[in-house]
């Protein structure tokens, strides 16, 4: 990812905003609904998002707000990190913003309940993250983890065994 610039604080934030490169395929639910993403390999881009995550981690950021929608697709078809790291700011600006349906499936319980953000609250947030982007199924219910199920068969779990995915996932809950 290349970075454009930034932008100053502003009276809503006192944090400085990065401008990145234009990623053209959008978030990655987008993408994969898009003609150029049905063929993509699902797999690998769980494995860029927690690439990700793991490059935020050993730099001591937390995420804090990851959803299929913060994960957005470049020229290539990578999958890049989108919205990270400025969560709690957020909390204090307006804290309905983390309570949303939309978000709430992806939102660790001890996060939900007041707790704050950490490492381990990032990774059940990429195991329903990760469950969405390979299956198609959206996380409907907080905190529980999806039930082994029919979902739809994609191609890109052909070479992967999909019973050690399902597996690693759970360990994500």
């Amino acid at each position: 990812m290349c970075f454009v610039g930034a932008i100053d604080p502003t009276e809503y934030s006192s944090q400085w905003s990065i401008v990145s490169e234009y990623m053209p395929h959008g978030d990655v639910l987008a993408y994969l609904d898009s003609e150029a993403g049905r063929q993509a390999d699902r797999v690998a881009l769980a494995y860029q998002v927690a690439q990700g995550l793991e490059h935020l981690h050993n730099q001591q950021i937390i995420h804090a707000n990851l959803t299929p929608s913060n994960v957005l697709i470049g020229h290539g078809g990578q999958a890049v990190l989108a919205d990270f790291g400025y969560i709690s700011e957020l909390e204090s600006f307006a804290p309905d913003r983390l309570t949303t349906r939309k978000k709430a499936p992806f939102i660790a319980p001890e996060v939900a309940a007041g707790g704050s953000s950490t490492e381990l609250s990032d990774v059940f947030s990429f195991g329903k993250t990760a469950f969405q982007i390979l299956t198609g199924v959206a996380p409907s219910k907080p905190h529980v983890w999806p039930q082994r199920g029919p979902y739809r068969y994609n191609r890109s779990w052909a070479s992967h065994n999909t019973v050690t995915i399902y597996e690693f996932l759970s360990r994500c809950f």
